[in-house]
């Protein structure tokens, strides 16, 4: 049910997103001249330079100084709070990268090859995160177990795009990509979480 939900909630964000972009006045965009370029071949291509390399560079430098902010805040903020607040955002940019990296395979295929492989990655790690946090004798911290979950995880994973390219595909492929990805993500928590509990046994969930 709590799948089920999840998923009408991001096809309804989409939709609702959609409309208000419909109503408001569209931003004009300069065109840019494309770029020839050589291969090793020795064939010549042509490709779009970025809409807007300014912003572009301007955008990575600010995500660099915000995550150097996050740094130092890890190490000059209470104990209290930070494990839990600041923590997961210092293990975000790993799962962003790879997510990114991933991305790159849907333009290969017709089927959206690379968030399918975003979302299985994501859920192995997070079953085996929760086993770990439930496993007897475990001595990992929760801490970093929740890093891992709330940053890693959740910069990895996407409900949003998964939506969008549902929506997209037509006829049996969309509704293989539902399946694999529905019931392969649950296959793949039962394997990992219920592996470990039927061999090991839980207890309850850590909580330091």
């Amino acid at each position: 049910m709590y799948t089920f939900a999840t998923f009408a909630i991001a096809l309804a964000c989409l939709y609702f997103g959609e409309y208000v972009a419909s109503i408001l006045p569209h931003l004009p965009r300069r065109a840019l001249p494309s770029i020839a370029t050589q291969n090793s071949k020795g064939s010549t291509r042509r490709r779009k330079p970025s809409q807007h390399p300014l912003l572009d560079t301007l955008a990575i430098i600010s995500a660099i100084l915000c995550y150097l902010i996050a740094l130092i805040l890890y190490f000059y903020t209470p104990t209290t709070w930070r494990h839990r607040a600041i923590f997961p955002i210092l293990l975000s940019p790993p799962g962003t990268m790879l997510r990114y990296a991933l991305s790159r395979l849907n333009a290969r295929y017709k089927f959206p090859l690379g968030t399918f492989l975003a979302n299985m990655i994501a859920t192995i790690v997070l079953a085996g995160v929760f086993a770990e946090q439930h496993r007897i004798g475990s001595g990992v911290r929760c801490n970093a177990m929740y890093s891992i979950q709330q940053g890693f995880c959740g910069c990895l994973s996407t409900v949003s795009s998964f939506a969008v390219e549902v929506r997209a595909l037509k006829g049996w492929m969309k509704w293989i990509y539902i399946g694999a990805s529905v019931v392969g993500g649950h296959i793949l928590m039962l394997v990992v979480f219920g592996g470990v509990g039927w061999s090991k046994g839980y207890g309850p969930i850590c909580t330091e």
